[in-house]
């Protein structure tokens, strides 16, 4: 069901810190559910967001995650100031140069041009040349017209010291071009000016740059250099036919292609224009493009802060196929591929994280009414695919069960299964798992629970009381919970019993409050003929005894009295074992458990006489219908040596009470043995002369006494 990843300590770090903003968005929207729609900044939530992701990650972070996560907030930002801002364009322009081209490599590559150009070998000055052609194209498509200028002026300085000349009219006409990429137009009429300069510009560019007025070779350095500063002037001056030419002829992608649109056709425009510009890129491009631009394209749709979640849906199936489990790779050697592995997974993660939480920040309320109400089910899609990518971390599972929570009107059949394929697992290695477990059932859960009240009362003040709908699903969600609690609290108490860890299974039961299994097992042990000599009902008896004498087994706490009773019984024959088990050869508890560090290695109490009269009289008022006759019998004659060896045959009114207590209990022995014999002739009759040694025994004794 759930699709983990290896979860390191960063991202466990990243988990629980995303969660935290996550409940800390949940608990405004519940105090706040008296208003339909929660005014916050979402720019401001989803920057906590990302921070939440990105702090514990340092160097392992994911960068495309950051990169859209960036076009995220920008765009929020701008939903944020209104549709009609017109800074979208250089928004957009600013993130992709931010993150796909570099002025530091820029710079770097200018001083290498005004060193390599003049010495370069004849030779191989024309591959240097071309590379030079190509980023100063590429730095001005890309918005960088001052390094674009840079360039320019760093390859004809280049010319120059190889002893190129160029004329005058040449040197006025590339300073007039150089010139114009500096100028910053800082406003709408600032650029339009801009663009009617450039077209001034051109057809004197055309004239002094035209092959006709040169004798120069078409192929030479210094003409391929003039060409490409007519076509910069050009495409200033708005001709997007040359940016579009240029961008493929360069290898510039879409987000490229649509950079280029926005900082030299349309720098001011809306978010709405922008994406406009984004699509035409999209279509015009001939590169396929970087993976994200469906993202991209979607989120630069987005007119509404309600529209991201579509958006981040597009975002995660995008991302769902290509960095899915099933989009694993081959035919790399061992250590590339789980290299790959890793990265993949990281990217997996990361972009999970952002899609359930940007989602969730732009859901209109906990529960949206109509027409928000389909945005609920694919934030509720996107928060489950985040969830089961930790949900089976043992340290997480309650964060994986706090998000699921927190999904109104999710399918209820997804918590349940969390519990019985991923928290049952957990459980049934660790019983501290199990004890936070059930704590967090009774604050989380369970239909009376803190959480689940204040969540459904603001659910219902959100429906105004009357959905159906919502009602059914609470019904649902119910009753899954209740059988995935079932199925767990089964999954754990059988294999703890099983393997002879019955004090735990017991304790478990009774927290749980499911205590059918052990009370069976229980009862069927106290009704075996050799409980008090037999290895394997003693080891049960000897474990249960000791939890209960301990204090470790709340017997207030059991749901019947039958069991307490039962409980009791074994703790008074614990007192009345003459060779107990030792406690050793059978574990009462593993020290992972939650109890071991308050049990007792071994039982070593020492049971004085008067307690094991004491047990023996519980044993003989509240266990005639539980024990067999056997164990009675036995019970019996062992209080009598205990009379005789540590009384010394000694009378007291104590003494004189406890062995009227036992002439009675063998009298209705010897009632059953009769009755017995009535049905099961050899049985009965096997009972019936050691009664009636004993009734003999115990009047002589009696007698005595008085």
């Amino acid at each position: 069901m759930a699709q983990s990843i290896s979860i390191t300590p960063a991202l466990l770090s990243s988990v629980r810190a995303g969660s935290d903003a996550f409940l800390q968005l949940q608990r405004m929207r519940i105090a706040a559910h008296e208003t339909p729609i929660l005014h916050f900044s979402r720019r401001a939530a989803s920057e906590q967001s990302y921070s939440r992701l990105d702090a514990p990650l340092g160097d392992e972070r994911d960068v495309d995650t950051e990169i859209i996560w960036d076009l995220v907030n920008r765009v929020l930002g701008m939903l944020e100031a209104g549709v009609d801002a017109t800074d979208a364009a250089l928004s957009y322009a600013t993130w992709y140069r931010t993150y796909f081209t570099s002025i530091d490599e820029l710079h770097k590559i200018r001083d290498q041009i005004v060193t390599a150009v003049p010495s370069a070998a004849p030779e191989a000055l024309d591959d240097l040349w071309a590379s030079v052609l190509v980023v100063i194209l590429r730095s001005f498509l890309a918005g960088h017209l001052d390094m674009a200028a840079g360039l320019t002026t760093a390859a004809l300085g280049g010319l120059r010291h190889r002893g190129i000349r160029f004329s005058p009219e040449d040197e006025a006409c590339f300073s007039d071009i150089i010139r114009l990429m500096t100028v910053e137009a800082r406003t709408a009429s600032q650029f339009l000016n801009w663009r009617d300069e450039a077209s001034r510009l051109i057809n004197d560019a055309r004239y002094t740059f035209s092959p006709e007025k040169s004798t120069d070779d078409p192929q030479a350095p210094q003409s391929q250099l003039r060409a490409l500063a007519l076509d910069l002037l050009v495409m200033m001056s708005g001709d997007i036919p040359l940016v579009l030419d240029s961008c493929n002829n360069t290898g510039v992608d879409a987000l490229g292609f649509a950079c280029a649109l926005c900082s030299l056709i349309h720098p001011f425009t809306t978010l709405d224009e922008v994406h406009k510009l984004f699509k035409t890129a999209v279509v015009q491009a001939e590169d396929e493009g970087h993976w994200m631009n469906p993202a991209v394209e979607a989120i630069l749709g987005c007119q509404t802060t309600t529209d991201f979640i579509s958006a981040m849906e597009v975002l995660h199936n995008t991302a769902d196929q290509l960095f899915g489990p099933r989009s694993e790779r081959s035919g790399a050697d061992e250590s590339e591929a789980e290299e790959v592995r890793r990265d993949t997974e990281l990217k997996r993660f990361c972009l999970s994280f952002m899609t359930a939480h940007v989602a969730d920040i732009c859901l209109p309320s906990i529960i949206p009414t109509p027409p928000h109400t389909d945005l609920l089910f694919i934030r509720n899609h996107l928060v489950d695919a985040y969830v089961s990518q930790f949900i089976g971390h043992s340290s997480l599972w309650a964060t994986g069960l706090t998000y699921t929570a927190f999904s109104p009107l999710q399918d209820p059949r997804r918590m349940q299964g969390y519990i019985t394929e991923q928290v049952s697992m957990w459980c049934t290695k660790d019983v501290t798992v199990s004890k936070q477990y059930h704590q967090f059932y009774r604050n989380h859960l369970e239909p009376g629970s803190p959480l689940q009240r204040e969540l459904r009362q603001t659910l219902r003040a959100i429906c105004d009381g009357a959905s159906k709908t919502l009602e059914q699903w609470i019904h649902s969600f119910d009753e899954a919970v209740q059988y995935a609690n079932f199925f767990l609290n089964e999954a754990v108490i059988h294999p703890l019993w099983n393997s002879g860890r019955h004090a735990e299974a017991l304790w478990e039961a009774v927290l749980a409050q499911q205590t059918g299994l052990v009370q069976r097992h229980i009862g069927e042990c106290l009704a075996r003929e050799d409980v008090l000599v037999a290895r394997a009902p003693q080891l049960v008896i000897t474990h249960v005894g000791e939890a209960v004498q301990n204090g470790l087994i709340p017997l207030d706490r059991c749901p019947n009295g039958n069991l307490s009773t039962m409980l009791r019984l074994t703790s008074a024959l614990v007192d009345v074992l003459e060779q107990p088990v030792a406690a050793e050869s059978e574990p009462l508890l593993t020290s992972s458990s939650a109890m071991a560090t308050q049990l007792p290695t071994a039982y070593a109490t020492f049971v004085g006489p008067r307690q094991r009269l004491a047990s023996t009289e519980y044993i003989l008022q509240h266990g005639l219908d539980a024990l067999h006759t056997v164990t009675l019998i036995r019970v019996i004659r062992g209080s009598l040596q205990t009379l005789e060896r540590e009384f010394h045959g000694d009378a007291n009114q104590d003494t004189v009470n406890h062995l009227l207590l036992v002439n009675a209990s063998v009298n209705k022995l010897c009632c059953r043995a009769k009755a017995t014999t009535a049905r099961k002739h050899h049985e009965g009759q096997s009972w019936t002369p050691q009664l009636s040694a004993l009734r003999v025994q115990v009047t002589m004794r009696i007698a005595a006494g008085r």
